[in-house]
């Protein structure tokens, strides 16, 4: 409750509801998303567009019912047409006046001629015989074919039968997946989370560490950039600084990331512009992490969720850089208990003191870069927008320093870090 009332009374959302908001967000847009990619909604889908244009299924119709048309005009053709055997009688009639022709029997007295006639009526005979077996061929053909065509328009019905039931088994599947619950909830969820999703699906993670292995992800550097081309990755300040980066201020467990600031002598190197590296004994050591090594973007969204314990003389910074010193842009820094952001370039100095005044818990700090503009939220909500004056990848750092001798020792916590490219 007392979170809450700090929340109400700074105008920054309570970081607990809203991270709960976000990792729900994420979570409802994560299984939308695996529903879209299951089986069941790709044949959904495919069943919906099939039944909704039915146009294959009434061509596959037609087609059917036209050659069963065609099949039941054949089957007519076939009944009207009808091959005319020659009966038994008009054969021996043909015979008959063939031995007209010929000799009377009782005017065959030769042996010669007995046998001829014997032959002639055996030949009758044959025919008669040949006559039979050619009709009853025929009607076993006929009767052959005319089943034929019978199970061919057989067959036709039943494809078409087929056809509509086939059609009427695909409308019952996409009713009963039409109301499965997982299907359901991807259209509860669209019409619910429609903005919601839509932003989510503005953006791409291209990085992302939530600190929890035993060791600091490989992506991360605790060396500077100059002096990693310049003395071997060993660590440095500006001469004016009263702090110096040790990787001995850095931790990570319990899924968090801890940079401690310590009250402590430290012998390192100091930059003056006058002398170049000279040694010096520092009185603090801090730390700082970066990925200039191993990450760089242009435009996206960049945020962190980070709790600072506020404490006089000292800063925390969440950060954007280049392999020069400037652009330079601050999507977060702590002095004194003052929040401020800050964009450097050449051409341009853009320092913004926030009137929010944030108490020592967690807070998710965010920023929106494009080609016409940058935005800074704090746990969602925008709290300074500019026009954009950067247009060059940049990595992102966190870091906390000193700038006052009576500094008191603190630590800063990071349970999260990722960036987004625009899809």
């Amino acid at each position: 409750m007392f979170n809450f009332l700090q929340s109400f009374f700074s105008g920054i959302p309570s970081t607990r509801s809203y991270d709960a908001k976000l990792h729900e967000h994420e979570r409802l847009y994560t299984v939308y998303l695996e529903t879209l990619e299951s089986d069941d909604y790709k044949r959904y889908t495919e069943l919906k567009e099939y039944l909704s244009h039915p146009t294959k299924f009434k061509n596959s119709v037609a087609q059917s019912e036209d050659k069963l048309r065609q099949s039941k005009e054949k089957l007519e053709r076939f009944n009207s047409t009808n091959r005319q055997f020659k009966s038994v009688q008009q054969l021996k009639k043909e015979f008959k006046l063939q031995h007209r022709r010929k000799p009377k029997l009782r005017f065959l007295r030769t042996k010669e001629e007995r046998a001829q006639r014997s032959e002639d009526n055996r030949q009758l005979n044959a025919a008669i015989h040949q006559l039979h077996e050619e009709h009853r061929q025929y009607r076993a053909d006929r009767e052959r074919d005319k089943q034929n065509l019978l199970n061919e328009v057989e067959l036709r019905k039943q494809d078409i039968v087929q056809l509509k039931t086939e059609f009427e088994q695909l409308k019952q599947e996409f009713k009963k997946l039409q109301n499965s619950k997982p299907i359901k909830n991807v259209f509860k969820a669209r019409r619910k989370y429609s903005k919601i999703f839509k932003e989510l699906e503005r953006w791409v993670l291209k990085f992302y560490d939530d600190f929890s292995k035993p060791e600091i992800d490989s992506r991360w550097s605790n060396k500077q950039i100059v002096s990693e081309k310049l003395i071997n990755g060993a660590p440095y300040s500006p001469i004016e600084d009263l702090h110096i980066f040790s990787p001995d201020n850095i931790q990570q467990g319990g899924g968090k990331l801890k940079i401690r600031t310590k009250q402590e002598q430290k012998e390192g190197l100091a930059w003056d512009k006058n002398y170049g590296l000279v040694p010096k004994v520092f009185s603090y050591t801090s730390g700082m992490l970066t990925t200039s090594h191993s990450f760089n973007q242009l435009y996206g969204k960049f945020e962190a969720k980070i709790q600072v314990k506020q404490s006089h003389g000292t800063y925390h910074a969440f950060w954007m850089g280049t392999t020069t010193k400037i652009p330079h842009l601050n999507i977060f820094k702590f002095e004194n208990h003052n929040l401020t952001i800050s964009v450097y370039t050449n051409d341009k100095t853009v320092e913004q003191k926030l009137k929010y005044k944030l108490k020592n818990e967690s807070y998710i700090y965010t920023l929106l870069w494009t080609n016409s503009k940058l935005t800074w939220l704090i746990n969602g909500k925008k709290v300074y927008e500019m026009p954009n004056i950067i247009n060059e990848p940049m990595y992102i750092s966190i870091s906390s320093g000193v700038f006052d001798k009576k500094a008191n020792p603190t630590t800063m916590y990071v349970d999260w870090i990722r960036c987004f490219r625009h899809n």
